[in-house]
């Protein structure tokens, strides 16, 4: 099952509506304007989805949460995580 991280550090489960999340159903879970996605590859066959311009939205926060899981990913140190993300495993993503 999917996890939702929203910028102030709440988690919930998610579920897709179909069999599989949809582009609209990522653009729409982590809000805030999104309309192109990035994705980075987590350990244990996870994804995280995040907002390819998160960084440039007035109004977005730095993820802790969700920066914290990228840093053990291997992004560089002083990089960090815009917004709401979504983590799910490979194969809930169409």
């Amino acid at each position: 099952m999917a996890k939702l991280i929203l910028m102030d550090g709440t988690e919930s489960e998610v579920k897709p509506k179909g069999k599989t999340f949809a582009l609209d159903e990522l653009y729409a879970l982590i809000g805030h304007g999104c309309d192109m996605v990035e994705t980075l590859a987590l350990p244990r066959r996870k994804t995280m989805w995040l907002d390819e311009e998160g960084k440039y939205r007035p109004g977005l926060r730095v993820n802790d949460k969700a920066t914290v899981l990228a840093r053990k990913a291997g992004i560089v140190p002083w990089d960090v995580v815009m917004g709401n993300v979504l983590v799910t495993g490979y194969k809930e993503v169409t």
